[in-house]
């Protein structure tokens, strides 16, 4: 048989089955406790760094999305400096990576536009060249 309750990271096996810590206004905490443990998530000391860091990295994820001063931000013109740009602000920590690959992504179309661009001016001289012959 299969011990269900036992491969879960909380437990409801134990005594009335919530956290044994009190909350910072004096109340019983409503948690369920860790398996193997009486304190929940929140009120374990070994667990606690683990939570703010997970708590730090949901903001992070979630905190920007792509903004028009995003953009305003960054010289297209200038693809190079722009991805320069991207990366010290990901490196920053003033957007987030799925913001700094939306970026990436906008200056990259720019540049194949450019490109788009510039064959086409090729093109139209070569066409102009050949029937002024």
């Amino acid at each position: 048989m299969v011990d269900l309750i036992g491969s879960l990271p909380h437990s409801t096996a134990q005594g009335n089955g919530r956290c044994t810590a009190r909350t910072l206004s004096g109340g019983p905490c409503r948690a369920l406790p860790l398996h193997g443990g009486s304190l929940c998530v929140f009120h374990s000391p070994g667990a606690r760094e683990r939570v703010r860091e997970g708590n730090r990295l949901g903001g992070l994820r979630t905190a920007r999305r792509l903004r028009a001063s995003d953009l305003a931000a960054l010289d297209l013109a200038r693809p190079e400096e722009a991805l320069s740009q991207v990366a010290e602000a990901l490196i920053r920590g003033s957007i987030n990576e799925g913001v700094a690959r939306e970026l990436r992504g906008l200056i990259r179309a720019r540049v194949d536009i450019f490109d788009l661009r510039e064959v086409n001016a090729r093109l139209d001289a070569l066409e102009a060249a050949k029937n002024g012959r």
